[in-house]
């Protein structure tokens, strides 16, 4: 009404003949004013409301990564490589004629064999540890050796005839707590040196 009426006092400046559709031009004016007033009004709540939701779901993904972060518990590099040191040394396995000597670094195996009566099968395997996981060493041999490892390796080099460069295998290895014998899952019994 309050439009209405300013609009008809403002066309009574006009003559005659234009008075209508200087009301009509008006009122279109009007309308178009209060229709980019409301849609601001609007846009202004739709960034408003999509920001919050925006703003709520980055904050979400950054708790979960966090969460990922924090609760890494690889013990070692982040891409769960590092030999622990309790594994770490040299280990020796021996039946009859035959050595086996493992040693274990920070990333690396080295595996010598020796006393094989095959020359071929005498020499050094050297490996790059390329995961490592716990393992659950079952009972009874849990109790002696309760801290038990999975090593997945690829064999960097290579001069015997058991292993080839680029070849991948695992070696499950558990250890005592005094950290003096491990036990392979052949129950083989390795001494530390």
């Amino acid at each position: 009404m309050f439009i209405c009426v300013l609009t008809h006092k403002i066309s009574t400046f006009f003559p005659e003949n234009c008075a209508f559709y200087t009301d009509v031009l008006i009122l279109k004016a009007v309308d178009n004013l209060v229709y980019i007033i409301w849609f601001f009004q609007n846009t202004k709540e739709f960034i408003m409301k999509n920001t919050i939701k925006l703003l709520g779901i980055i904050a979400f993904i950054t708790i979960i990564g966090l969460v990922f972060l924090t609760c890494d518990d690889s013990g070692g590099d982040s891409n769960n490589t590092k030999v622990p040191s309790e594994l770490r040394g040299t280990w020796k396995w021996t039946s009859g004629n035959i050595t086996w000597t493992t040693v274990l670094k920070s990333t690396t195996m080295t595996v010598t064999h020796a006393g094989y009566p095959n020359a071929k099968d005498n020499g050094t395997i050297k490996s790059t540890i390329i995961e490592l996981e716990p393992f659950a060493v079952p009972a009874p041999y849990n109790a002696t050796f309760p801290n038990g490892y999975t090593m997945t390796f690829k064999v960097t080099s290579s001069n015997c005839s058991c292993a080839s460069k680029d070849d991948e295998g695992v070696f499950i290895f558990a250890v005592n707590a005094a950290r003096t014998q491990a036990i392979d899952v052949d129950l083989d019994i390795w001494i530390k040196q």
